[in-house]
């Protein structure tokens, strides 16, 4: 859901068109950002971005911008051009296994990748194969046999059981740090992953579980090479964009750091026809009326969604109504803010004090899938980026493991109530605030065809 307008217009399993515009300006990205979820570590060479508007956009009468030759002749399946968008984020970790924020992890990091499964962009309710072609589920619902895609690593080498396999292992690795890809320690014991041939690959669960099929579409779940992962450390996965590579429809070009980051399309991508153009570039813009201005005049198309607070879903709206609705806004409710505390020093390792809002940490998260276990996987299971001092609860622990198998919805849903209860009596490390919704920009002419 994070990727989902993004996965429509790139290209994802269902049928997408999209027809992007031509910019002959590039937005400027500001350079004076608020610091990421996840500081960037990456040190790529400083280039110059060209000139922005610097107009402050006003909400009087409608902007009759001229509407780009794509949205009314761009019939055709690929567009001969780069789409700008807004990012919401410079990138921190690219490491889509460690990192925790959508924005910057996920965004700048995922379009490169596949996972085994994915949501259906179209019919967002279903899960989908994406690097695999079909599977099969053990009468027990415990075995797991996905038959792979002939799709290949942008270096040209083909994508094996062995590099599922490396991926698998990899996540669960003892002792790493695993923000959203956390869940899978839970269903999977390292090194039961069995490659049959090149192309099937089988994974036993420890459980029937009620949620392993959802994790494994998660955005987060992503397949590694094995050949270009193995032997590196963390640091030089979670610093360097070009130390990485996937079998995904683009491949990663270069980035202006604190300001942007591009992508180039894969000419040798395994689902035919994508993607649908030639490649993106997406630009942290944190200044609302730069960021409405480049929409305004067609320096943007598209953009991810919006968590400066800043940009707020009626800004959007109001964006739409001044264009005349040649830029639509989306919208969805995706994310809350959470204070963190160190229960492990004074005051807060008293429970007792741990109901008021006193000063503390601030944070926020999105929630991949739709599930009460993310918060489990995000929050409580260690380790996590979520759960920095390492909190821990025994019965919470327990309740965390067995509720993954109980497939009765009633009894499920007793077992969280008894860990909100828990929680509410002053335990955890945590306290959510606020759910609040995530916003976006879309130019009109983006079509999805079934």
């Amino acid at each position: 859901m994070l990727l989902l307008l993004f996965a429509v217009a790139c290209g994802a399993t269902a049928t997408a068109t999209p027809v992007p515009p031509t910019a002959t300006t590039a937005p400027v990205a500001d350079t004076a950002a608020p610091a990421a979820t996840e500081a960037p570590s990456a040190q790529p060479r400083a280039t110059t971005a060209a000139a922005a508007p610097t107009a402050v956009p006003t909400a009087a009468p409608a902007v009759a911008a001229p509407v780009p030759d794509w949205v009314s002749i761009g019939q055709g399946k690929h567009y001969n051009g780069v789409i700008p968008i807004a990012t919401c984020s410079k990138p921190g970790f690219w490491d889509v296994h460690y990192g925790g924020s959508s924005c910057s992890t996920l965004r700048p990091s995922h379009p490169r990748f596949n996972q085994l499964l994915e949501w259906n962009p179209v019919q967002t309710d279903e899960i989908q194969g994406d690097l695999a072609e079909s599977w099969e589920i053990s009468d027990d619902g415990k075995l797991y046999t996905f038959r792979l895609h002939d799709a290949q690593w942008s270096d040209g080498k083909p994508v094996t059981a062995a590099d599922v396999v490396f991926t698998l292992d990899r996540i669960v690795e003892p002792g790493a740090i695993r923000a959203r890809t956390a869940a899978l320690r839970r269903f999977y014991e390292s090194g039961t992953a069995e490659a049959i041939d090149a192309k099937t690959v089988r994974v036993p669960t420890k459980i029937r579980a009620v949620t392993f099929m959802l994790n494994m579409a998660s955005d987060y779940m992503v397949m590694y090479p094995k050949h270009i992962v193995e032997g590196q450390s963390q640091d030089d996965l979670n610093c360097c964009p070009k130390n990485l590579i996937g079998s995904g429809p683009w491949i990663f070009k270069d980035q202006i750091l604190g300001e942007s980051y591009e992508y180039e399309k894969n000419p040798n991508y395994f689902k035919e026809g994508r993607p649908f153009f030639d490649g993106f570039q997406a630009f942290f813009i944190k200044d609302k009326a730069r960021l409405m201005s480049a929409f305004k005049v067609g320096q943007l198309s598209m953009s991810y969604a919006f968590f400066s607070p800043s940009v707020q879903p009626k800004d959007l709206e109001i964006l739409e109504q001044d264009t005349q609705g040649r830029i639509k806004k989306w919208v969805i409710l995706d994310s809350s803010r959470e204070l963190y505390m160190n229960v492990n020093e004074p005051p807060f390792d008293n429970p007792k004090l741990r109901d008021g809002t006193h000063p503390l940490s601030l944070g926020g998260t999105g929630y991949p899938v739709r599930d009460p276990s993310e918060t489990l996987t995000q929050f409580f299971q260690l380790p996590s980026l979520r759960n920095s001092y390492d909190w821990s609860h025994p019965r919470i622990d327990e309740l965390s493991a067995i509720q993954e198998a109980e497939f009765d919805p009633e009894k499920r849903q007793a077992m969280f109530k008894e860990m909100a209860d828990i929680l509410h009596q002053g335990e955890g490390h945590y306290v959510p605030l606020i759910w609040f919704p995530l916003s976006g920009a879309l130019i009109t002419g983006y079509r999805i065809s079934m």
